[in-house]
Formats: C-alpha cells, structure tokens, sequence
C-alpha cells in the first residue's frame, strides 16, 4: 500500500543525487565563467583600440593644421600637451583617453588618462621619437619624418604602472609618456599601440620588435636614421 508519506520520501533528492548536481554546476561553471571574463576582455580591447583610432585622427588632424608636426608632449614637469592638443579635433571627449582594461583609473580622477604618448625624458636627445624630448620646444617630429619603409613606429599606448599614484589625468604632465615602457594593461601580456601608419596593433610583451635596439631598423620606439 502506497501512503502519501512514501510518496513524500519518493519525491525528495538523495544525496548522490544532490552531490551529482553540484558537481555538474561545479564543471559548467569552471567552463563558462573564463569564457565570459575573456569575452568581456575582448569587449574591452575593442573600445580601446577604438579610442586610439579615434585620437589617431585627431592626431592627423592637429598635424594637418600644424605643417604637419606633432604636438610635443611635454614642456616642462607641470602639464601635458599632447593629449590638450588632441582634444579640440575630437569634440573634446576626454573619455576617449581612458581604456576600459585599465582598473587602477577607474574612479580614481576626474578624466582620467590611461594613453602616454611615445615621447623621452630630457636628456635622452640622441633618439628620435614622434612627441620629441620633455622640454625641448621644436623636438616633436612631422608626419613626413616617420619613415614607414624602415618599420612602422609607436605614436600612443596604455602606459603601465603598479598602482593609482602612477596614472594620470588630462592635463596633467604625470603619466604622459611612454618612456619606451611595454604595455601589459590587457590580461597582463600586452597593450593596443596606435602606430605612425594609423593602424591600432596588440602587441604583447614579447614581441620580436621590442628586442631590437633603439635606433635600429624596426625598432617600434625611434625613427631609424641609418642608410
């Protein structure tokens, strides 16, 4: 005879049944949730390879309006130039200079900025490089100065650093060059470059490029100058 209790005991899981379960969710999460973080990284890598387009054309735009030359970067140790003199060639949409993968920026400044441009400190006159030396006023080089056929060459990129006091703002002379420091602000192995051709590459840290010295043909850092 079958009682409404035995049919309550029917109705309710066993253990193993229960442990079954959990282990099933336990391998489907272990399956979909790496998925989705690297999907959202994806997302992430798009919008900002779609900044750097866009300060590419403002970029081009400056230089067009300025016989070609680029902005210098920095004049002294208290604010940046380059990214002020992009500004007014894109309506002046100061979110464009923070990449969505950088988590040290997020709500630490008002318009923040992840971008540095490949400039160098003063001192180090002996390279050629697109926003100039810090300090040194007509150091910033033409369009007509990047020589393509020698190997393209690094205009902007995230700029790393180990915590919120080594990023910047718009503005601010802090954070605003490159310095040839690689970026890893994507997943920890690389960064977008926007290069002097105006294409957006990801390169990761390891890049055979990086290990040629500066100065040199294909370098991604300095102009080569060489025959």
């Amino acid at each position: 005879m079958i009682t409404a209790f035995t049919r309550r005991r029917r109705s309710a899981f066993t253990l193993v049944e229960l442990l079954t379960v959990m282990a099933i969710i336990g391998i489907l999460a272990a399956i979909i949730i790496p998925a989705l973080s690297g999907s959202r990284e994806r997302s992430r890598r798009a919008v900002c390879q779609n900044n750097l387009s866009q300060i590419g054309r403002g970029l081009m735009m400056y230089s067009d309006a300025n016989g070609e030359r680029l902005p210098l970067a920095a004049f002294d140790g208290t604010n940046s130039i380059w990214d002020l003199a992009v500004l007014p060639y894109v309506g002046n949409a100061t979110n464009i200079m923070f990449c969505p993968s950088d988590s040290l920026l997020r709500g630490a400044y008002p318009n923040p900025r992840t971008y540095a441009a490949n400039a160098i400190p003063e001192g180090w006159s002996f390279y050629r490089v697109p926003f100039g030396q810090v300090g040194s006023a007509n150091s910033a080089l033409r369009m007509s100065d990047l020589d393509f056929s020698k190997g393209d060459i690094i205009l902007i990129s995230e700029r790393l650093g180990n915590s919120v006091e080594d990023r910047g703002y718009v503005g601010s002379f802090g954070f605003c060059t490159l310095d040839f420091h690689r970026s890893v602000v994507h997943s920890g192995k690389g960064g977008n470059y926007l290069m002097g051709s105006m294409a957006v590459k990801y390169m990761e840290t390891n890049n055979a490029a990086f290990s040629i010295p500066e100065g040199n043909r294909g370098n991604p850092w300095t102009v080569y100058v060489g025959n």
